[in-house]
């Protein structure tokens, strides 16, 4: 991700994307512990936004399965839950990776 510190704009913009992952994941994660379908979908939704903003691919697929278990009109919490767990992998390990220079 070096070209990103190309352009200060844009370097601002990804590392506002980047900081703002483990926030996003923990609403998800609210929103599933408390069953609340409408906002699972709306936190899934905005995930897979931003992760393809930032070309994100692995987040952008997992938010998508999300999205797409929890139209379901019974979706398998268990999918949800391992779903959740392999986003919450990859999103709190990112800042620290790509924001720590």
């Amino acid at each position: 991700m070096e070209w990103i510190n190309k352009d200060a704009e844009i370097s601002d913009i990804v590392k506002k994307g980047i900081r703002s992952l483990p926030q996003r994941v923990n609403k998800l994660k609210e929103a599933i512990k408390d069953k609340n379908v409408k906002k699972i979908k709306y936190y899934s939704h905005n995930l897979k936004g931003i992760a393809s903003n930032l070309h994100m691919e692995e987040i952008y697929l997992l938010s998508k399965q999300l999205c797409e278990e929890a139209q379901k009109e019974k979706y398998n919490k268990k999918n949800i839950d391992k779903i959740l767990t392999d986003i919450e992998t990859i999103c709190f390990n990112i800042p620290n990776y790509y924001l720590k220079k």
